[in-house]
């Protein structure tokens, strides 16, 4: 593959961004990552818990995970990502193991963690069986998995392209995102179940998201998510201001007395 959806499938494409992606979009997935938490029940006081964190990005899932008192081990393919999250640790002064590790051929032993989860990670993998089968093989019979995805009707993705279209209204559609097929509560627990997990449930999550600039994120939006990048490689320098200013009156439109509200799915299971 090449042109603007390639970067996505290299560490380098996501590390160099890891401060833009840290800044923009962790307050809205950190949401995300406690409501999973929630529902693996890894709750405050979690001592003995043993999880897997994998794509674990600059630690939105990790960090709360440890604060709660789990054994965590953060692994995610770009060194960038790595050394932001081992940042955040020191500065906390939290402890949890990182690694970087490729989350479709993990160096874990079988059967050595209670949890997995994966957050707004595994989606992106160019083979999200093999990751699903990963995280299969590193749990404990008994263990639960736990993995969230963007609601397909409710995404930042999907808001980008609104703005994009208000200002290039004749525009080629693009391509579904690379999560799409995770991007439904069915789809999500289909590859749940086809990974061999059972009693898989999904449930849909909504939270507010604050978004206090929502222009400068539009800007900003490339720099921390290549997948992201294919919605802006039809703007030349002379739309971008204008698309932000779209983007701005999309989110003004949406936006309730809480914040932005955004969805995603979050699918759990059991290894039998």
């Amino acid at each position: 593959m090449t042109g603007p959806l390639a970067d996505y499938r290299q560490p380098e494409a996501w590390g160099v961004g890891a401060r833009s992606y840290d800044a923009a979009m962790v307050p809205l997935t950190s949401l995300f990552a406690a409501s999973m938490l929630d529902e693996l029940g890894v709750l405050p006081g979690a001592t003995g818990i043993r999880l897997l964190d994998v794509a674990a990005g600059t630690g939105a899932l990790a960090l709360e995970a440890v604060r709660r008192g789990a054994s965590v081990l953060a692994t995610d393919f770009a060194p960038g990502m790595v050394a932001v999250l081992r940042q955040h640790l020191a500065e906390a002064g939290l402890t949890a193991e990182v690694q970087t590790m490729d989350g479709q051929a993990l160096s874990v032993g079988d059967g050595a963690f209670d949890v997995a989860t994966s957050n707004f990670g595994l989606i992106f993998f160019p083979d999200r069986a093999k990751g699903l089968a990963e995280l299969h093989r590193a749990l404990r019979p008994g263990g639960h998995v736990g993995i969230a995805c963007w609601d397909l009707d409710s995404s930042v993705q999907r808001l980008l392209g609104a703005a994009v279209d208000r200002v290039v209204p004749d525009r080629t559609p693009p391509p579904p995102p690379v999560w799409a097929a995770l991007g439904t509560a069915d789809g999500l627990r289909s590859a749940l179940s086809g990974a061999g997990f059972a009693g898989v449930r999904v449930q849909r999550a909504t939270h507010h998201w604050p978004l206090e600039d929502p222009a400068a994120f539009f800007r900003a939006a490339p720099d921390g998510s290549p997948t992201l990048r294919v919605l802006f490689a039809e703007l030349g320098d002379a739309l971008i201001d204008r698309a932000a200013a779209a983007f701005a009156d999309v989110v003004s439109e949406r936006r309730g007395p809480e914040g932005l509200p955004m969805s995603a799915f979050i699918g759990v299971g059991t290894r039998a």
